[in-house]
């Protein structure tokens, strides 16, 4: 699932640093973001942790990812039958690795049914400052899945904690957009 969604197989997003870390300043000018501050208690995610002393760009790559991360964790939560506005967030492979997971996950009838908790250990921007990688352990433990009628059908293979790696490449319009994505093995990074 989410992050995931875009790789071989489905996952989430995340991975270790420190708790309330500041990543520098934020870019609307409303303060440092922090973990904290990336989390979405509404949508059932929450960031554990970010990389302490971000820098400007380092910040941005960070937002950008979240932004994706988390529109994907809402096409999960839902089914799979909404995707407006994933185009804004990814492009090339992840974006239509997104969209083939959500159709597939709409005509199983199943939906992802949160918590999920994530954990941001590295945020690295290329010499060039034109692509980055979002490093990130994802826990799913908790969370469900349900079919059409609401019974639980959740395996073990949806209740896993693995190592995200995210490919993020800069637009023209100054945003990063998620292109490609690799995942761990359940077990390889914890969440915590």
């Amino acid at each position: 699932m989410s992050s995931a969604g875009a790789t071989s197989g489905s996952t989430a997003s995340s991975t270790a640093a420190s708790g309330g870390a500041s990543a520098g300043a934020n870019t609307a000018g409303s303060g440092p973001v922090t973990a904290e501050s990336l989390s979405d208690p509404e949508l059932g995610y929450t960031v554990v942790s970010i990389p302490e002393g971000l820098d400007a760009t380092q910040t941005k790559v960070l937002q950008d990812f979240m932004a994706y991360d988390k529109a994907t964790w809402r096409i999960w939560f839902g089914g799979g039958k909404d995707t407006t506005g994933i185009d804004s967030v990814a492009a090339g492979t992840t974006l239509q690795r997104v969209i083939e997971n959500a159709a597939k996950m709409k005509a199983d009838g199943q939906h992802a049914q949160p918590p999920v908790r994530v954990s941001v250990s590295e945020v690295y921007v290329d010499d060039g400052g034109a692509t980055a990688q979002v490093t990130m352990c994802v826990d799913q433990r908790k969370m469900t899945m349900l079919d059409e009628s609401g019974n639980d059908v959740t395996t073990q293979a949806h209740r896993i904690q693995v190592p995200l790696a995210t490919r993020m490449t800069l637009s023209g319009n100054n945003s990063w957009l998620a292109t490609q994505g690799q995942r761990g093995q359940d077990g390889e990074c914890s969440v915590d």
